[in-house]
């Protein structure tokens, strides 16, 4: 009997002592996403013409993520993949650019706010494409805070091309809003470097042309190199914002606790890169940095696609991920003590492309799925006959300019003038048909410039690929692979602007207008198509050529 009580009165003690132990403090999380910003452009890399500091600190005493990938080249279904943990292809409607991403498909940051999170966004979240018809409340990257508005170098000419949106200002709303002792999960979207730019603005700031490298599949001239510093000068713009939130953590003492995530959603808008599962269109910068967790700075060769992004960030917060989302959390590789691989599993990863603009006959695309696996890049077009930058005639695509797939400016117009040169080989890399797969070796071919695909020595590199990819897609249900897909992509509306077939509106605009609103909106367009046709006859263009094509 007095064993029995002395037992009861020590361990009693302890159990109590065990239940009221305090349970570790949620971490914050922020995501910091730019919009159109390919892999390697920091100083951090090595990249020149460029200086971001503050992303050169968070890699510096973070995680460095050398194999990132996004799941599409394309910002909407690259950032619904994102927020949902699924590959772009699985989220129906989401699965476009200027679609919709259906409200079944929960978002990370809903199930953080159902956890406890204050959730919020400025700048671009999910988008574009339309909120109301997905029977959503509010941007699925959360509550918005964009009130605060302030035009940056006015000085310089920016007469909004760089975006008005004082992050940093909306970033502190949000923390003013927070509830006490509460987490929060905050995305901070720039609209930066997508174009278009305030051409010269980086020259004007001192910025060097000479310091620029060219990728080898742009032509090399000073037009290109401006082009190039003003893209660089607006991700440094991002790389400042960036510095001052981590300036504002460490003042309200919540820097060691808060998860950094640093990414883009798609690469350059130069051709050949955004729009395009080349190397420039969905190899993405990727940085983790928590320093209450991460003690060592490494850089991981694992393969990461960006769909992984939130069930690392619910595993992070202690929540279980949803059994729908088919990606995988990399919270293990981010603790591991190590460097180089971790995870031998993470050892490939697939991409696709559908609809990116309106840029083909009905809103026509040129499907393309692609693989990532060791030093090796293949590439499947679905539809090898299509123009897979949007069609050279100017009346197909939405913007009334050729290969509108590829955002307009001065590379592009670049790249144009060489249709009917010796150099066209340049042309057709960007915006010709294409052989239905490409293999690039891309260690020892890093702008993928020459196809392996008919050469004898990798045949079984390519079938490796081949299966390794269709086995994955068949698994996580590319509509391509089961069907049917022309409801998921081709059948999606476009709520953008289609050129002719809306007036050049977007197609809410176009669907307010009576029938004479209509014909004079078509009207205008044709008028844009002549005077756009003007334009390709000084760049040295036989217009004969859109006849053969039409």
């Amino acid at each position: 009997m007095n064993i029995r009580i002395f037992c009861t009165i020590i361990i009693t003690p302890i159990l109590l002592i065990n239940s009221c132990s305090t349970p570790e403090k949620k971490p914050n999380i922020i995501l910091a996403i730019c919009d159109d910003m390919s892999f390697g452009h920091t100083s951090f890399d090595g990249c020149t013409g460029i200086t971001t500091p503050n992303i050169d600190f968070l890699a510096s005493n973070g995680v460095y993520f050398e194999n990132a990938y996004c799941s599409s080249p394309s910002c909407s279904p690259s950032r619904a993949s994102i927020l949902t943990g699924q590959n772009g292809y699985e989220l129906e409607q989401g699965a476009v650019l200027w679609g919709y991403l259906p409200s079944k498909f929960k978002t990370y940051t809903d199930i953080l706010e159902e956890s406890g999170y204050f959730v919020g966004f400025t700048g671009k979240g999910w988008g574009p494409g339309d909120l109301e018809i997905a029977d959503r409340k509010r941007n699925p990257a959360g509550n918005a805070f964009n009130a605060v508005r302030n035009l940056p170098f006015q000085e310089l000419g920016n007469k909004g091309e760089i975006n008005d949106t004082d992050y940093v200002a909306n970033f502190q709303d949000f923390l003013s809003k927070k509830p006490k002792d509460t987490p929060f999960c905050f995305w901070y979207g720039a609209f930066e470097p997508h174009r278009v730019y305030a051409e010269g603005i980086a020259e004007q700031a001192g910025k060097d042309l000479s310091t620029i490298d060219v990728p080898d599949f742009l032509i090399d001239n000073e037009i290109t190199r401006a082009d190039i510093l003003d893209y660089y000068f607006e991700i440094e713009w991002f790389d400042t914002q960036l510095g001052r939130i981590i300036d504002q953590l460490k003042e309200i003492g919540e820097l060691e606790n808060t998860i950094i995530l640093v990414t883009s959603d798609n690469g350059m808008p130069f051709p050949r890169a955004k729009a395009n599962l080349y190397e420039y269109g969905i190899h993405m910068p990727l940085i983790a940095y928590w320093p209450s967790k991460i003690k060592k700075p490494k850089k991981v060769d694992d393969f990461i696609s960006l769909a992984d992004i939130a069930p690392t960030l619910l595993q992070a917060a202690g929540i279980d991920v949803p059994v729908e989302m088919s990606a995988k959390s990399f919270l293990d590789v981010i603790l591991s003590p190590k460097s180089g691989s971790i995870k031998e599993e993470n050892n490939f990863v697939v991409s696709y492309r559908e609809r990116h603009a309106w840029v083909n006959p009905n809103g026509e695309m040129a499907p393309m799925r692609s693989i990532r696996h060791g030093d090796f890049l293949l590439i499947w077009n679905m539809k090898p006959q299509m123009w897979p930058a949007g069609h050279i005639q100017p009346k197909y695509n939405w913007n009334n300019y050729p290969f509108g797939d590829v955002d307009n400016g001065r590379s592009k117009n670049e790249m144009m003038k060489l249709i009917n040169t010796n150099e066209k080989y340049l042309f057709d890399l960007s915006f010709s048909p294409r052989q239905e797969y490409e293999l690039y070796n891309v260690k020892e071919d890093p702008y993928n410039l020459n196809n392996l695909v008919n050469n004898n020595e990798y045949q079984e590199t390519m079938e490796n690929l081949k299966n390794k990819m269709i086995d994955y897609l068949i698994k996580t249900g590319d509509p391509r692979m089961k069907g049917p897909y022309t409801k998921v992509f081709l059948n999606t509306p476009y709520y953008a602007m289609q050129g002719i077939p809306t007036g050049g509106l977007f197609l809410k605009e176009w669907n307010t207008l009576d029938s004479v609103g209509k014909m004079e909106a078509i009207k205008t367009q044709y008028q844009a198509i002549d005077d756009n046709k003007k334009k390709l006859e000084n760049m040295g263009w036989d217009l004969s050529i859109l006849e053969d094509l039409d």
